[in-house]
């Protein structure tokens, strides 16, 4: 019984020293479920980000000035699909001028479950925001870590991910006999006339 009472002390210690040391950075997990999901006629599905996640869930983030910000967005995706993002800080109105409310974006990662980096485009700070290309992703659960400074105003910023099926190997030899159509009956009418 007593060395059970030293496990669950050491154990209490343990969680003490590892939450005091977060305290300085705030690390926010937001889940991100499609906007556009099971809406009839539309294959593509987009994911809001928001730093202050109030349309994640109703979880609310709130930051002050020259904080260092760590967030983390969980993603998952059923089949293949072609993934592209933008993310840019949103303006602060300060007198008559807006100023961005992001100082820096310090890192942007995307990651599987198994930390395997799918995309880490910044190997320098980016003050505006940042644009991605088209990225086949396979189904899992993805993590995409986005880190930065506050500007002297406090802020935030938001984004969009947008996903696309990947099209299959019978939906591209369907394009290939249509256009292969197309070729024969041009042919077939330059020889008639």
């Amino acid at each position: 019984m007593t060395s059970f009472k030293k496990l669950a002390l050491a154990t209490a210690f343990a969680a003490f020293a590892v939450t005091g040391a977060q305290a300085a950075e705030e690390d926010t997990l937001f889940l991100l479920s499609p906007t556009t999901e099971g809406t009839a006629g539309i294959s593509t599905e987009t994911y809001l980000i928001d730093s202050l996640g109030k349309d994640i869930g109703g979880l609310v983030s709130t930051r002050t000035s020259g904080d260092t910000f760590y967030d983390d967005y969980l993603l998952e995706i059923n089949d293949a699909q072609s993934v592209s993002f933008y993310v840019s800080s949103n303006t602060v109105k300060v007198g008559r001028a807006f100023v961005p409310g992001i100082k820096s974006f310090s890192g942007f990662v995307l990651t599987d479950l198994t930390g395997a980096t799918h995309f880490n485009p910044l190997d320098s700070e980016v003050d505006a925001g940042f644009l991605s290309g088209d990225w086949m992703l396979g189904s899992g659960t993805y993590d995409l870590e986005i880190t930065g400074t506050l500007g002297a105003n406090g802020g935030g910023y938001s984004g969009e991910l947008d996903t696309a099926p990947v099209p299959e190997p019978t939906g591209w030899a369907l394009m290939m006999a249509g256009l292969g159509a197309m070729g024969m009956l041009a042919r077939r009418r330059q020889n008639q006339g």
